[in-house]
Formats: structure tokens, C-alpha cells, sequence
């Protein structure tokens, strides 16, 4: 800001002089300049001494490349080719006291809960539901897996969990009828019609640092999340887009592989990850519409900040 401000200072300010505006040009201020940064400080100093301001963090859109918050209209959404992937988190019984191991569900005991489509599996089999998601490599930062509670299978779900895999934390199942009811679920014309409909499993990774979406949905929920142990909001970004045990992700497990990997190869990794460990159920092409920063052309990251309030 302070070089592109260099440059192109003299020719705003002559542009201003030639229409004769009748500025008193000697008390010419910028706002960087130490004697402002001076006067925010001190404001900002005494609203929160006066009580009048807080901080707390909010998402923001960050610009990785450039390393900083963008406005919303200095950014614009573009189509790319991506995909679906459908990941498999097996499901648990969180542990009667914190630090117990979870006990894994069979599909038998779904069968007795009344589950859909439970019976079609090997009743002493570990039993798990399947996500869909556009942005696997972010799986690391999961609170909560949400579905409809007009989805059949959700009756038989409540009070279950399910188990990260590698990461290894154990995260609650919620119910909140923002989820999107796959096809065959549906109850009416407008809910077949759904574009997200056709994509969806019924099951949602809630993210809440990284997606404004699951932001909402982890602040509603939050109870039950800390219920489980764990944070409602587990950041997995450092600033450049890079996965980082660093800045709010502590319980990395076994997923140490991901650390310092660039969001484009987490994803690869993470996706082979799943495969190998026969939790990858699937992967299908899809162009959707995705925010990029205008200034460097990257996409952007919904991020967690400190904002005055």
C-alpha cells in the first residue's frame, strides 16, 4: 500500500491542484502515516476502555497469496472443474470419560436402530456413513457431521459419533434441517429438484473455520460439539494456505503426512489417504463456481480473524 501510494501520489494530488481544489496541501495526511496509526490506536484504545468495542474472531475472505482480508467486491466468482468426493468416517460410542477409546458401531446394531439399507451389510462389520465434499483436504478441521432431521437414518444416529480418520477425533452427529436431503429421501418435487440433491449423501462435514456455511452451523450447534472435547471452530490453515499444526490445529494424530502441504496437495494426499485405507467411496466430476481474490487472482480462503466489533 505504501509504494503503490509513492507512486501514484503526485499525479492524484497534481490532478487535484489543476482543478483548483483549495486544499490546504501543508496538513496533507495518509493514512499510514505514523501520526494517524497514532490516533486508531488511541481510539480503538479508549472505545474498548469505555466498553464500546470487543474483538472476537470472524471468517473472513483471505487472499493467501497476497496475505491478507479482501472485501467481498474485490473478489469475483469463477467456475472450475473439481469434484465430489465421497469419504467414509466410520462410526462410534464416544467414550464413557475423556481419553477413553471410542467403541466402533456395527452394522448389526444399526439394523436393530431401525437404519435404512443397514441390513445389506455384514452385521459384525464396523459400521460408517459417507460425506461429499468439494474440499477433502479440509476434513482436518471437522467439529461435526450434520443430517436433516426428516432424513430416516437420523432417528437411528442420535447420540452416535464418528471417528476422523487418521486425525482421530471423535465428533458428534447433529441434526439441522440446513442439510440438503439426497434424492432418494426427498419429500417433495422442489427437494428432487435440488441441483445438490443428485450430489448429496444426506451426511455434511461441518468446517466451521473454513466455510462460511459451516461457520453458522458450528456457532448453532456448539453445545454438543464441546460436549464432545473438542474446539467448535479448529483452524488448519497457516495465512499462505499451508496445512499447520500452528494456528488452532493441535490434535493431529496420525495425520502428520499433511503438515506443510499447500491446500492443492493436501487434497491429492488426503484423497489418497482415504483410498488406501478403503474409505474412499467414490470421486465424481463437478464444475462449480468458486470465490477468487481480483488483486492476485487466487482463491480464496475463508479464514478466521481478529475483528473489532
Amino acid at each position: 500500500a505504501q509504494a503503490f501510494k509513492d507512486e501514484y501520489k503526485a499525479v492524484i494530488i497534481g490532478q487535484l491542484q489543476k482543478m483548483g481544489c483549495s486544499c490546504d496541501w501543508d496538513r496533507e495526511r495518509f493514512t499510514m502515516d505514523e501520526q494517524c496509526a497514532k490516533a486508531v490506536r488511541e481510539a480503538f484504545f479508549r472505545f474498548f476502555r469505555d466498553g464500546l468495542i470487543y474483538r472476537g474472531k470472524r471468517l473472513v475472505n483471505w487472499d493467501p497469496a497476497l496475505q491478507t482480508a479482501v472485501a467481498d467486491d474485490e473478489c469475483f466468482d469463477e467456475e472450475i472443474e473439481g469434484a465430489f468426493y465421497y469419504l467414509r468416517y466410520p462410526l462410534v460410542h464416544a467414550g464413557a470419560n475423556k481419553g477413553d477409546d471410542a467403541q466402533p458401531v456395527t452394522w448389526d446394531e444399526l439394523v436393530s436402530r431401525g437404519y435404512p439399507g443397514a441390513e445389506q451389510h455384514p452385521g459384525d462389520e464396523e459400521a460408517w456413513i459417507t460425506v461429499a465434499t468439494t474440499r477433502p483436504e479440509t476434513y482436518l478441521g471437522d467439529t461435526a457431521v450434520a443430517i436433516n432431521p426428516h432424513d430416516p437414518r437420523a432417528k437411528a444416529l442420535r447420540g452416535m459419533f464418528v471417528e476422523l480418520p487418521l486425525v482421530g477425533r471423535v465428533i458428534p452427529i447433529v441434526e439441522d434441517s440446513y442439510v440438503v436431503l439426497p434424492e432418494a429421501y426427498a419429500r417433495s418435487d422442489e427437494e428432487r429438484g435440488d441441483p445438490k440433491a443428485k450430489m448429496a449423501t444426506g451426511f455434511l462435514k461441518v468446517t466451521p473455520a473454513h466455510d462460511p456455511n459451516d461457520y453458522e452451523l458450528g456457532r448453532r450447534h456448539a453445545a454438543a460439539i464441546e460436549a464432545a472435547g473438542n474446539a467448535v471452530m479448529i483452524n488448519i490453515f497457516a495465512p499462505d494456505a499451508t496445512v499447520s499444526d500452528k494456528h488452532g490445529w493441535t490434535d493431529v494424530g496420525s495425520a502428520h503426512q499433511f503438515v506443510g502441504m499447500a491446500r492443492e496437495d493436501a487434497r491429492k494426499a488426503v484423497v489418497a489417504a482415504f483410498k488406501s485405507h478403503g474409505l474412499l467411496e467414490g470421486v465424481k466430476p463437478h464444475r462449480h463456481s468458486v470465490k477468487h481474490s481480483d488483486r492476485s487472482k487466487a482463491i480464496i480462503e475463508p479464514y478466521l480473524s481478529d475483528q473489532w466489533y
